[in-house]
């Protein structure tokens, strides 16, 4: 089963919402952008919400739907999920 994946990405004017090599949205706020991933992946099941960080490296990685055969992304050591998700709360 092909997962939907969703990225943010910072940019010089803010934070940008990719999907298949597509820039999908532009948010002057990571959160905002978030926000939008958080929304687009429930609709889009099975989905991987990926957060980059400024310095480029993978700071959240988040999986939503069910695929036993794919597993969610793992962030880098010390960095967190993306919030929100599973646990029914908005990301802020």
């Amino acid at each position: 089963m092909t997962r939907f994946r969703f990225v943010v990405t910072p940019s010089d004017d803010g934070w940008v919402v990719h999907s298949s090599g597509r820039v999908l949205e532009r948010y002057p706020t990571g959160g905002e952008a978030v926000d939008a991933i958080i929304r687009r992946a429930r609709v889009n099941q099975p989905s991987v919400l990926i957060v980059e960080g400024r310095d480029g490296s993978m700071a959240h990685g988040r999986s939503s739907g069910h695929d036993p055969d794919e597993a969610a992304p793992t962030p880098a050591p010390g960095s967190s999920r993306v919030p929100g998700y599973h646990e029914g709360q908005e990301a802020r």
